[in-house]
């Protein structure tokens, strides 16, 4: 369990019908399934720079840490902070971090705003 945490967010799964590797908020058609809700979290302050493709979209970084649910979180999952609505995708394969009564998940999210 993290010692402080600043929100907290629900975990987002592909549906069986969505394609492997497809975004998980892109698109109308994309298929998500709530697999837990209420998690303790903390997002970091953006890493580095922000993507901006030609203008129109942005896509910033952060790292996701956050306890352990029962539940997996996977590359390319999508999560919401219940705090602000605030919408990431699991941008790199994630690891848990185990030990000294402060077990948690972390993992690479990215944000993109603007035209998909």
């Amino acid at each position: 369990m993290l010692p402080m945490a600043t929100t907290t967010i629900r975990v987002m799964k592909p549906s069986a019908e969505q394609e492997i590797g497809e975004p998980s908020f892109s698109g109308s058609n994309a298929q998500l399934v709530e697999a837990a809700k209420g998690i303790r979290a903390v997002f970091s302050r953006p890493l580095g720079s922000e993507n901006r493709n030609g203008g129109e979209q942005a896509t910033t970084v952060f790292i996701l840490y956050c306890d352990l649910f029962d539940g997996e979180l996977s590359y390319k999952d999508g999560v919401i902070d219940e705090v602000t609505g605030s919408k990431y995708e699991i941008a790199s394969v994630p690891f848990k971090r185990v030990g000294a009564g402060a077990d948690h998940w972390v993992a690479e999210v990215s944000q993109v705003e603007g035209l998909r």
